[in-house]
């Protein structure tokens, strides 16, 4: 099986200076997997979402109450129980989406990534799919002459960043700029994805965190 893990990490403008910049070089690029479901499926998406307030970094299901409370008072129209309710289902949303199953790569939907199979092995592609933010990764483009590809004739970076074998462990690492379309300020945004090629019947919490990861691809564009 194809065990992934995505991280990302989200901040605002107001968290580009150094000593905030510092923190995130700390952040961690691997986590414990949650408590695991049933592994009937040939792949498994784990997805982490973490937040940067300031010096504070919180996954999503803390990030929740900061968010309420940043609020201005005028705009909250509810009760206290109708926050708490709220609360309560936006973290049971989160906790029902933390694992999505897959039964063929070509169905797995992670933002920039194509993953293929040849023979027994795992090909991982980053792409640009221009699915908004910045900056747009141009570059070497593997099927600029495939009619039947989306990026025929397309001046778009689109490469294999690495080949799985079994008991391989890969990981994809890229950051976007976009803007918030209420308020029009820019936010920022690392993904990090991590592969895993086993067949281990039992997958222990810490498969990502217990290694390094054999081959790593990056691409950290200017975000300003």
């Amino acid at each position: 099986m194809l065990l992934i893990q995505q991280i990302t990490l989200q901040w605002q403008k107001a968290e580009r200076a150094a000593k905030y910049a510092n923190i995130r070089r700390a952040f961690p690029l691997a986590y414990q997997l949650s408590p695991l479901p049933q592994q009937n499926y040939e792949i498994l998406l784990h997805r982490m979402s973490y937040f940067q307030h300031g010096t504070k970094i919180q996954n999503a299901l803390e990030a929740i109450y900061t968010d309420f409370q940043q609020l201005p008072k005028t705009d909250i129209h509810f009760s206290d129980d109708d926050i708490t309710r709220l609360i309560t289902q936006r973290q049971q949303w989160i906790q029902k989406h933390t694992y999505q199953y897959y039964d063929k790569p070509s169905d797995v939907n992670c933002t920039n990534i194509i993953i293929t199979k040849q023979d027994c092995d795992y090909i991982v592609t980053f792409c640009e799919q221009c699915c908004g933010g910045m900056p747009i990764y141009r570059g070497h483009n593997k099927d600029f002459q495939n009619i039947k590809s989306q990026f025929y004739g397309k001046n778009l970076l689109n490469e294999t960043a690495f080949s799985l074998e079994q008991n391989h462990y890969g990981r994809i690492l890229y950051q976007k700029r976009f803007t918030d379309i209420d308020t029009g300020n820019w936010y920022y945004k690392r993904f990090i994805f991590n592969f895993l090629h086993t067949n281990t019947k039992t997958i222990n919490k810490n498969i990502f965190v217990s290694r390094k990861p054999d081959i790593i691809y990056t691409q950290l564009g200017d975000l300003f």
